[in-house]
């Protein structure tokens, strides 16, 4: 735990270049599952992904908290896959 605030902080110059370049890739359909619980991520930065996307499709995984990977897995799979199916 005492090394990852430091690689936190020594990435901003990869995320501000991946930033960057997302309005390069605006045009695409995303897929956007969205953690109703999560302390980091709110409203706000998901509103800057609906706005950076418009041709997306949000669900919302209602209870996930930040670690939406444990817990939504099987939701974010069945989502995952109806998505590409189309």
């Amino acid at each position: 735990m005492s090394v990852f605030p430091r690689e936190i902080l020594g990435s901003r110059p990869f995320l501000a270049e991946a930033a960057a370049g997302l309005p390069r890739v605006a045009d695409r359909q995303v897929l956007l599952c969205w953690p109703t619980n999560d302390f980091a991520f709110r409203e706000p930065e998901r509103k800057r992904w609906e706005a950076l996307f418009p041709d997306h499709r949000m669900v919302l995984l209602k209870g996930a908290g930040h670690y939406v990977q444990e817990d939504a897995d099987q939701e974010i799979v069945a989502t995952i896959r109806e998505f590409v199916s189309r």
